[in-house]
């Protein structure tokens, strides 16, 4: 001690007989700055930097009294699993809401929607008006409005923070053998190998909100209804010792003062986060992001019934062909994940059944008629036309193969897709869930490609099935001389099947225009 105080003076005098008055001023700073640690209850620090069991022994009781209420945080709002958190957050957030404020909510699911399209002498208006009766909704939720329920998460939110703060890493410069059943062994250490860790912790004492009681708050959360009153009054006490104990011994001040006194930087100052999360604005991006998502694929299952009379009309009595891969359980897996469909199935079956059972069938063996019976004025419309009917022949094999592609590639397939959501509830969620919209994206974009290569191909050919048919027309052809007894005593029929095969493709056309663009310009 009497060393202590005798190189304390020998460097005062050093400092004022040399005239450096920074490193003076410093000097009786740190001097002050070290009284803070005198009193009993704050002997955190000797003089040589040195952290004291008194801290480590205050820090380990406080990291006890948040494990009081850590594990409800971690298995509910704050859980890994993002899903299951946002669970939790709209439960607690929809918990608060009156009884008429929450009913209002369920006209914006997919089936109350749906339901009302259907019933609506006009659907267009009524969409429009279930939009703007969701945004008036959307619009009530207002931190002004609900204040209460914006309070307690946001503690909740900085209770969490200070919760997940390495406190084991901490004791383990201390304890090397702390495994966190008992409190760490002492063995002293100097201050600045805790010094990043010191400035954490003031950082997340200093930002805490002024206490308020969450003990209804976490019976809402826990659902267990025998155990929740129980549970929920010793998280809460444990919040209040926390909050005693910031009060008392663990000051984000005395924290503050060991950082400047181990940095011997006395103007140190760490920036505490002020910025309030407004939790009723995540909430409604979540809800908005739901509503449109239902609103496009309302948008879309309408679409597909307006075409059914369209459809009816192309297939007469042919069951459209399912799609390999494309299964019933699959989408509604990705229903269940609230996981937007994959788009085009409907096109794709179109054009898959349009192809199978009406150009092979049909249309393929009239077209091949007029590619070897007749007699062409133009070769190079002959030449034109043979290239798209050979193109046209080819999109059954085309097909066939792109569908096994999409339905058991090694990537970008049904089957893949399906192992991925099933992989949904393990650890990876977040990185899971983003390999599942990612694939579904490239699954979307093939569909597309398929329907718009098939759709091109039959729009040109369908183009020239009008030249000829108009040619037939004419008093003197000028693109086939025979047209008009290609067939012979049976032209006319032969005719009239031509007609047919144009009036099908054009069908087609006109239902696949509401999935895809078609290129018209080759």
């Amino acid at each position: 001690m009497l060393l202590n105080i005798l190189a304390d003076l020998l460097l005062y005098f050093k400092y004022l007989v040399s005239g450096d008055t920074s490193n003076l001023v410093r000097f009786k700073e740190l001097k002050s700055l070290y009284k803070s640690f005198r009193p009993a209850k704050y002997r955190y620090l000797t003089k040589e930097k040195k952290i004291t069991n008194l801290f480590l022994s205050r820090v380990y009781t406080f990291y006890s009294y948040i494990n009081e209420f850590k594990p409800i945080l971690d298995t509910t709002l704050f859980d890994q699993d993002e899903k299951k958190s946002q669970l939790y957050l709209n439960y607690f957030i929809e918990t608060n809401l009156t009884d008429d404020i929450r009913n209002k909510r369920e006209k914006f699911t997919k089936d109350s929607m749906w339901k009302k399209i259907i019933e609506s002498e006009n659907p267009t208006n009524t969409l429009k008006e279930i939009e703007e009766e969701f945004i008036l909704y959307k619009n009530f939720l207002t931190k002004s409005n609900m204040p209460k329920i914006e309070q307690e998460y946001y503690l909740l939110y900085k209770l969490n923070m200070l919760s997940t703060f390495n406190f084991e890493y901490l004791f383990s410069k201390f304890d090397s053998d702390f495994i966190g059943t008992k409190s760490p062994n002492y063995i002293p250490i100097n201050g600045d190998e805790i010094l990043n860790e010191l400035k954490d912790i003031y950082f997340l004492i200093g930002s805490l909100p002024p206490k308020i009681d969450l003990t209804h708050a976490f019976v809402k959360l826990i659902r267990n209804p025998d155990q929740n009153k129980a549970i929920s009054k010793k998280a809460q006490t444990g919040i209040d010792k926390i909050y005693k104990m910031i009060n008392d011994e663990l000051s984000p001040q005395i924290i503050l003062n060991m950082c400047k006194y181990i940095s011997e930087n006395t103007k140190l100052k760490i920036k505490i986060d002020t910025k309030e999360l407004s939790i009723l604005d995540k909430y409604k991006k979540e809800m908005e992001n739901r509503f449109y998502k239902n609103k496009d694929y309302i948008l879309e299952k309408y679409s597909e019934k307006s075409l059914q009379h369209d459809i009816k009309s192309l297939f007469s009595n042919i069951t459209l062909l399912n799609i390999n891969g494309a299964t019933e359980e699959l989408s509604n897996i990705l229903e269940q994940n609230n996981i937007d469909p994959i788009s085009g199935i409907q096109a794709l079956r179109v054009t898959k059944t349009f192809i199978f059972e009406i150009y092979e069938m049909h249309i393929r063996d009239i077209l091949n008629s007029v590619i070897v019976e007749g007699f062409y004025i133009e070769k190079d419309f002959q030449n034109d036309f043979s290239n798209k009917f050979f193109s046209a022949n080819e999109l059954k094999d085309y097909l066939l193969n792109m569908e096994e592609s999409l339905s058991n590639s090694p990537k970008n397939s049904f089957s893949y897709l399906t192992t991925l959501l099933k992989s949904l509830n393990s650890k990876s969620v977040q990185s899971n869930m983003n390999k599942v919209i990612y694939l579904i994206e490239q699954i979307n974009e093939k569909i597309k490609n398929v329907n718009e290569k098939c759709a091109s191909v039959l729009y040109r050919i369908g183009a020239d099935i009008f030249k000829i048919i108009n040619d037939y027309k004419q008093q003197k052809p000028v693109y086939i001389s025979n047209i008009k007894i290609i067939k012979g005593n049976q032209n006319k029929e032969f005719i009239q099947q031509l007609v047919n095969s144009y009036n099908d493709i054009a069908k087609y056309i006109k239902i696949i225009k509401n999935f895809v663009t078609i290129d018209v310009s080759k």
